[in-house]
């Protein structure tokens, strides 16, 4: 299998998934109050992504993606130093790509509404998918240092597909298929995964799973989810919360082959009651066949379940 093209949808040249390796972190404090933070892993990304793959950028008042600028790269610096104006709403997207529709495989991404008692912040970085174990190592490292640094509510981090959020409707429905035939694959959905996740609900399962001392608690506590786990499932104590490693690397799977990745399900079977009223308020999925859109991405989102 040639793994980017069966991954990657193009339509007339224009990549409208892209396969990458994700980190998703959510966070119920306010994200000004987390500038400095920020910062650090903004910082961090740059050393990460090559200068000539950050190339467009967005902020909560453009339709669409515009051409970096110098302005760009200082732009959280100015908005969080000392004495800059409030700002009520932040979102902050740095992406790679050939032109302006075109979906990420590099991206740095921020964004939350100041004051929001229902959705959390979310903070998220994409880079190439790789099977470098190098590259997962950094990817971890990276992951638990903003989850510190953020005193994090929920996190994932793997393998997902990003999707053009100029043409949802086929990049979704696209991207679905995809991960229900490989359920290691999460799909980034942005918006629609902070009205998930919401102040005590989670995503899903990945190959790196956060959740926070509260949700640890509603789950028996670090004893029960250590009992419930498949011992094989690495645990990591964070800020009172815990971080659940489904093997050395991420993995795709392959549900015709039998690759069924029962590390990832036994996270999720762990923490399946966190996700009950989560995606029951979880938005749609954006799918060809509307009729059917609930019903496919409650299957979807259960996919590890099943």
């Amino acid at each position: 299998m040639k793994i980017l093209q069966y991954f990657e949808l193009q339509e007339e040249g224009i990549r409208l998934t892209s396969l990458v390796l994700a980190t998703t972190i959510f966070f119920d404090g306010s994200i000004r109050e987390h500038g400095d933070d920020l910062l650090a892993a903004w910082s961090e990304y740059r050393d990460w992504c090559p200068p000539e793959s950050m190339n467009f950028y967005s902020t909560e008042t453009m339709s669409k993606h515009k051409a970096v600028t110098q302005n760009t790269l200082g732009m959280l610096q100015a908005w969080f130093a000392p004495g800059s104006p409030e700002r009520s709403i932040i979102s902050f997207e740095v992406k790679d790509g050939k032109t302006f529709d075109e979906t990420p495989r590099w991206l740095f991404d921020i964004v939350g509404i100041e004051g929001d008692l229902e959705e959390p912040s979310l903070f998220q970085i994409t880079v190439p998918y790789a099977t470098d174990p190098a590259v997962a190592d950094r990817l971890r490292a990276f992951t638990c240092m903003m989850i510190g640094r953020l005193d994090a509510s929920h996190a994932v981090a793997g393998v997902a597909l990003a999707c053009s959020p100029y043409e949802e409707e086929t990049a979704q429905t696209f991207a679905r298929a995809r991960s229900m035939r490989h359920r290691g694959v999460d799909i980034l959905l942005r918006e629609a995964d902070r009205v998930t996740v919401g102040r005590a609900g989670v995503k899903g399962a990945n190959w790196l799973t956060f959740i926070d001392q509260g949700r640890v608690q509603r789950l028996g506590g670090e004893a029960g989810v250590r009992s419930a786990l498949d011992p094989a499932v690495e645990l990591t104590s964070i800020n009172g919360g815990l971080l659940m490693r489904a093997g050395p690397t991420p993995a795709i799977g392959d549900e015709n082959r039998r690759d069924r990745l029962p590390l990832y399900r036994s996270v999720f079977r762990v923490i399946e009651p966190l996700t009950v009223d989560a995606f029951d308020r979880a938005l749609d999925l954006v799918l060809e066949d509307d009729e059917e859109a609930t019903e496919l991405s409650q299957r979807w989102r259960r996919r590890l379940a099943e």
